[in-house]
């Protein structure tokens, strides 16, 4: 069985380096309000990384690069977090140790990303067929 992919660009941007880092931070910041008393340094940096995102999206979509840097561990780890982020939103643990988890698993998948670049990948999004 061949994998193929269908649409190039949708691929680019759901496995896109950049914007699973951003989306990163705009998890983590927003787990993090649950173990700050002031919510406005949390929101501030989610609301910094969130424009961020909509910039390098529009970007992506509207001056259609030919190529970007993408990073599949990255984008699986981005996924799982957010949804880990999403169910102790909604069940309000009572220990604060909970949202803690996702600021650590950030700051792991970034350390990673310093130290073993190799796992990064130039992906073509015209391609030549």
């Amino acid at each position: 069985m061949r994998n193929e992919i269908r649409h190039r660009r949708l691929y680019a941007f759901y496995h896109c380096k950049v914007l699973n880092v951003l989306e990163m931070l705009i998890v983590a910041s927003l787990s993090s309000m649950g173990l700050i008393v002031s919510n406005l340094i949390p929101l501030t940096c989610a609301g910094i990384a969130f424009i961020l995102f909509l910039c390098y999206s529009c970007w992506l979509w509207f001056r259609k690069p030919d190529r970007v840097v993408i990073n599949k561990y990255v984008a699986d780890i981005t996924s799982i977090t957010a949804l880990y982020v999403l169910s102790i939103l909604t069940l309000r643990p009572g220990s604060k140790w909970w949202y803690a988890a996702p600021l650590l698993c950030a700051l792991w998948a970034l350390a990673m990303l310093v130290i073993k670049p190799k796992s990064d990948e130039i992906f073509e999004i015209k391609s030549a067929d």
